[in-house]
Order: structure tokens, then C-alpha cells, then sequence
């Protein structure tokens, strides 16, 4: 088929088959047609997902963001859903129950039509308010073969007051990193033990300044990572918590060495020392050890009666060699956990579980194999065997 490289109507191709000496047809003259789909002009093939930030409180109302596909795919595309800390939050399509994970499927039929993904905070019993991020995975053909799509941070903020009514809490988005992933944003959480700010004494908000404390790091500044500049979080009036982000450049030494911690705190910018001050810390992993990353957007999804299926992406970094197998490990209860296959042998990023009852639920998690080791398990997902 020949491109001509210029925008233009799709077209259709009518192809005769007709009877030759020694050889026959169904018909006298056998007629097909080829749908010819002009892919000149046309924006490429993405998958937006708005908005990216979500601000939930422990107990209160779901949020909801959407996922679009940007232009009408071939064959079918399915974007599968994970969440990183199910801890604090679960996700569920809108048509779906609540899990670590969902997946959501576009077809050439319905592919102009967002579809919602509805983000559970969970309540727990400590005062800590909560941060995580939901990953997703494109899985599709031509175009939409190995697609990144952005992900969603979500904040939460806890609802239980302690006596520690006057204090607040900062939080990491992600509290371990390795030292390889060189520029990456970096997102903290803000939250009020207590009430809420009040809008009408504080019309603009309560500011809290956010930096790294080097004295108080074992990472190096200059060696480790980049110095990072202060950043001012706002909580508005009205809310509890409110996030912020900055860019943590980390660099890699080439060094096989012990993780180290980067240490952030949080200080009110206003005259209000009876909040005190809090602190995170950012666990920097050394990765010259040659140990793959952990395996990305882990599902488990229901093929039939008794199985699920489980599919992920491979390890950004496979370390010194490459992956040889996965590790693929099993949990009823999401704490304890047991070796369902010790190695898979092969770098396919599939596996099937035939053993889970009608019904029930099961946690898995998958870690990469290589010669240098079994690197660190994925984050966990859930699937629920069909009746």
C-alpha cells in the first residue's frame, strides 16, 4: 500500500477474485473490500488523564478524574489503573468494585467517550494523613503499543484528631527512589492535625515553608543529590491539607554503597509557633548493586472461573544483566506472603494463577530476576476471581 504523506479521506479498496485454470472459487466472482484508514494530519495517538492532583480527606465524598484516548485507535487499548499505597486510597472504574487496581478498555467504537476513574480515601485509625500515586499502564497496538500516560497524585488528609489538635504533619509522595532516576518531581503533603484553616481569619491561607535539612541527611548535598530550594505550600481556607512539589535531581555515583536519607521539614511562615515543626525523609536506594528495579502497573484480572490473570511492565533498569524471570508471589490477607512460582524462566510479563476459589479475593506482587539477584517486589495488586 503506498503513503503519500498527505491528509486525506479514508478510503476502500474492492478486490475481484476471479477463477483461473485449476484453480476455483466459492463464487463466480468473489468480491472483498479493504478499509484504507489515511493516517496523514492527524494528531498522534495519546492518552490524557485530568486533573492529575486530587485533594481527599479521610471519610469524606470520592474524588473523580477521566481518562481519553486522543485519537480512535485500531484494535482495542485498555489502560490498566494502579495505586502505589492502597493504604490510601483504592480505585474503582465507575462500573467496577474498589481495589489496588482497574482497568479500563477503549475499543474503535467507543474510544471518543472519557471514561472516570473514582478514587476511594481510605480511613484508617492513626492521624497521619496520607499520599500516594495512581499509575497507568497502555497497553494497545500499533501507535498505543507501550504508550506512557501521566500519573495522578492524591492527597489525604486524616480525620482523626488527637491531642495533638495544634500540629501538623508533612508527607512525602514517594518515600523511596533510587539513585539513578537523576531529574524527577518531588511532591510533599501539608496537613492540620486539627480544624481547618479559617477562611475568615486567614483570607489568604496558612503558608508553610518546605526544605531539605542537610545537617539532619545522610545523603550528601552536592554529592547525592542537587540543593533543593525552599518551597512554600498554602493550606486554603476552609481545608485541612494542601501539596506542593519541587524538582530533586539525584545523582548517581557509580558506587555500590548503603541507602541513604534525605531528611525535608516543614515550618509554619506565619506567627503561629504553637504549630511547631514536622519532618519526612526520602530514602535514596543505591543502585550499583546490579539488582533490577521493581516491575511497574502490576493486574490481576479475572479470565474465567478459578484464575486470574496477571500482567505488568517490565523494570525501568535491569541492573548489570538482563531479566531472566520473575518471581511471582501471593498473599490472602495483603501482609503475609508466600512464593506462588519462585522463577518463571522467561522475561514474558504474564502470569496466570488457575488455584484462587469462586469469588475470592487475592493479593500478588512480582519481583525481577537477573544474575546479579532478585530485585524489590512490585507494588502490590488485588484481583478477585470470577463466579
Amino acid at each position: 500500500m503506498q503513503s503519500y504523506g498527505v491528509g486525506e479521506l479514508d478510503g476502500l479498496v474492492r478486490v475481484y477474485i476471479v477463477p483461473r485454470p485449476g484453480y476455483t472459487i466459492g463464487s463466480r466472482n468473489a468480491l472483498s473490500s479493504v478499509a484504507v484508514r489515511d493516517n496523514d494530519g492527524a494528531a498522534p495517538a495519546g492518552v490524557t488523564v485530568e486533573p492529575q492532583r486530587l485533594t481527599r480527606e479521610e471519610g469524606g465524598p470520592p474524588g473523580v478524574y477521566s481518562v481519553a484516548l486522543s485519537k480512535e485507535p485500531l484494535a482495542e487499548v485498555s489502560v490498566a489503573v494502579s495505586v502505589q499505597s492502597p493504604s490510601v486510597a483504592r480505585v474503582s472504574s465507575v462500573a467496577g468494585s474498589s481495589g489496588a487496581s482497574a482497568v479500563l478498555t477503549f475499543t474503535p467504537r467507543n474510544w471518543d467517550r472519557p471514561q472516570s476513574v473514582v478514587v476511594l480515601p481510605q480511613d484508617d485509625a492513626d492521624s497521619a494523613d496520607g499520599s500516594t500515586r495512581i499509575l497507568h499502564a497502555v497497553q494497545g497496538t500499533g501507535e498505543y503499543a507501550r504508550l506512557a500516560a501521566p500519573a495522578v497524585s492524591v492527597a489525604v488528609a486524616d480525620d482523626d484528631v488527637t491531642d495533638e489538635s495544634t500540629g501538623f504533619r508533612l508527607t512525602v509522595a514517594s518515600d523511596r527512589v533510587r539513585e539513578n532516576a537523576g531529574r524527577m518531581p518531588l511532591e510533599f503533603a501539608v496537613g492540620l492535625n486539627g480544624a481547618p484553616v479559617d477562611p475568615a481569619a486567614r483570607p489568604d491561607g496558612m503558608p508553610f515553608a518546605v526544605y531539605a535539612l542537610d545537617g539532619a541527611s545522610t545523603a550528601q548535598a552536592g554529592s547525592d543529590y542537587r540543593p533543593v530550594p525552599l518551597t512554600t505550600i498554602v493550606i486554603p481556607g476552609g481545608a485541612r491539607s494542601a501539596t506542593g512539589e519541587v524538582e530533586l535531581e539525584l545523582f548517581d555515583n557509580r558506587v555500590a554503597e548503603p541507602a541513604r536519607q534525605l531528611v525535608f521539614e516543614a515550618s509554619p511562615l506565619e506567627a503561629a509557633s504553637e504549630l511547631g515543626l514536622s519532618r519526612a525523609s526520602l530514602t535514596i536506594v543505591d543502585d550499583d548493586s546490579g539488582h533490577p528495579d521493581e516491575p511497574t502497573g502490576l493486574v490481576a484480572m479475572p479470565t474465567e472461573p478459578r484464575t486470574l490473570r496477571l500482567t505488568w511492565e517490565p523494570p525501568g533498569d535491569e541492573g548489570a544483566s538482563r531479566v531472566s524471570g520473575y518471581m511471582v508471589e501471593a498473599s490472602d490477607d495483603g501482609a503475609s506472603w508466600y512464593v506462588l512460582r519462585i522463577n518463571t524462566g522467561s522475561r514474558s510479563t504474564e502470569y496466570t494463577d488457575p488455584s484462587v476459589p469462586e469469588g475470592v479475593s487475592r493479593h500478588y506482587r512480582v519481583s525481577a530476576i537477573t544474575l546479579s539477584g532478585t530485585g524489590q517486589p512490585s507494588v502490590s495488586a488485588t484481583g478477585t476471581a470470577a463466579r
